[in-house]
């Protein structure tokens, strides 16, 4: 598989980076190795310890439910995760997911339906689980979504071996004499084919776009979350900038939901390549100090929300202000009747917000 499963979080990148929680929280670096590696018992034994020492640590929390579902713990992981949602609603749709995976292991399919529905209403984008996860098996209704149509994906091979899988998507009437501008766009979920597919299919794939050549990143065999990978990526930014005419020879970084994870933290240890960002349903700005926020440095940044996601709102408010008042140029949107998923940005709509 060509991400990791755990990554879903996107938080191990911040714990090795110099943006630090805004509350003290528990170093998971080991753990997040432990469960990589499926050593499911050592990682929650430690994950125990951990939870008792840092009891409002959501992901800790949140990480131990998870490795509960995966020794088939079920009824203890539904508990944890329940508990994980009281801590941080930022979790809720992750949390409801994997209830729901939780309850088909217990052999109840129709609690599990309705939690999985639910998080899917809620915005759940992990199509790479949806795709993949064995416990849905388990349910007889588990083809849930209709996957977005696949994509072809080239690999680049950075200088320290690791292998990005990518796409490039052109601008339309495409001329190699031109100059054109350049994005970064990182999938949800967890960073896998089947999330970049629908990330493709929904918001780039039309004929809208005449000015933008957009680099869309997979995680490579040892996920995204780490240095190596990041030192992949701009070696893979080099790539383009040498292959394309780049305006200014920077990208505009996007993410949606948890790609807004690597997004805004690559964005500021790339800031030589980084010439602005969007994030759309970020959530992982509230793991952010103030100071990390007044310090952030992007010279154009989108916040884009559904009215209806009032977790992200309430997370990404905090981030306008802060933004603001440090007098970056930043723009906070929310968009009526709109959900996690803003299906106002699909079929080519986001390219006008960005202008």
């Amino acid at each position: 598989m060509m991400k990791k499963l755990f990554s879903i979080i996107g938080i191990a990148l911040l714990m090795a980076s110099s943006f630090i929680y805004a509350k003290e929280q528990a170093n998971l670096r080991s753990v997040y190795n432990m469960m990589d590696n499926k050593q499911y018992d050592k990682a929650a034994h430690k994950l125990n310890s951990l939870v008792e020492k840092y009891p409002e640590d959501a992901d800790a929390r949140y990480q131990l439910a998870l490795a509960l579902l995966r020794l088939e713990k079920y009824e203890d992981s539904i508990k944890v995760y329940k508990k994980t949602v009281e801590l941080s609603e930022s979790y809720a749709r992750y949390a409801a997911f994997d209830i729901g995976l939780a309850y088909a292991g217990l052999g109840k399919p129709k609690k599990a339906l309705n939690n999985i529905k639910h998080a899917l209403h809620a915005g759940y984008t992990n199509f790479d689980r949806l795709k993949s996860e064995k416990l849905l098996k388990k349910i007889s209704d588990h083809q849930l979504v209709e996957f977005a149509p696949e994509q072809h994906y080239d690999t680049f091979t950075a200088h320290n071996n690791i292998v990005l899988p990518y796409k490039t998507i052109m601008p339309i009437d495409y001329d190699k004499n031109k100059t054109y501008k350049g994005m970064v766009a990182f999938p949800p979920g967890d960073y896998g084919k089947a999330s970049a597919d629908w990330l493709i299919d929904k918001l780039f794939n039309n004929h809208q776009n005449d000015e933008w050549i957009i680099t869309v990143v997979l995680a490579p065999e040892n996920g995204l979350i780490n240095h190596p990978a990041h030192h992949a990526l701009n070696d893979l930014m080099t790539h383009q900038r040498d292959k394309y005419k780049i305006a200014d020879n920077k990208f505009h970084f996007l993410g949606y939901h948890n790609g807004g994870s690597p997004a805004a933290t690559y964005s500021q240890m790339s800031s030589d390549y980084v010439n602005g960002l969007t994030t759309i349903g970020n959530y992982y700005w509230e793991n952010w100090k103030d100071d990390s926020l007044r310090n952030f440095t992007a010279k154009a940044t989108h916040l884009f929300l559904g009215e209806n996601d009032k977790a992200g709102i309430k997370i990404n408010q905090r981030a306008h202000d802060i933004f603001s008042d440090a007098g970056m140029l930043v723009e906070l949107k929310v968009f009526e009747g709109e959900g996690a998923i803003i299906t106002a940005l699909e079929n080519g709509q986001l390219y006008q917000y960005l202008r």
